[in-house]
């Protein structure tokens, strides 16, 4: 399911659909963004359009931060199941990326 808080997009996504999805991504040949949006990101795109644009451009915006659980549940009639943070998906992605001995670029 998709969420979008003040004109952020943010993806719930199933551990297991996560760890499909970040599996498959090393194996193309493309590289990917994945961004992890928590209060302070919100509040600092909701000032800076240019900021907001950047974080819709990324391949995937993963909820990093309980308070965004209270946005959706507050601002929507929906609940934000599968909150990922980016410190465990770096942790993740390290992992995965080591089982198949690919490389991971830290920008």
């Amino acid at each position: 399911m998709v969420h979008e808080l003040f004109g952020v997009r943010i993806d719930d996504i199933p551990e297991q659909d996560f760890n499909s999805l970040l599996k498959t991504w090393l194996h193309g040949g493309q590289g990917r963004i994945i961004t992890t949006p928590n209060a302070e990101i919100l509040v600092q795109a909701q000032r800076d359009p240019t900021f907001r644009s950047l974080l819709g451009d990324g391949d995937l915006s993963l909820p990093d931060g309980v308070s965004l659980q209270y946005a959706v549940a507050a601002l929507s009639s929906h609940r934000l199941h599968h909150r990922r943070t980016g410190v465990d998906t770096l942790n993740l992605l390290c992992q995965l990326s080591a089982q198949a001995h690919k490389r991971v670029l830290l920008l």
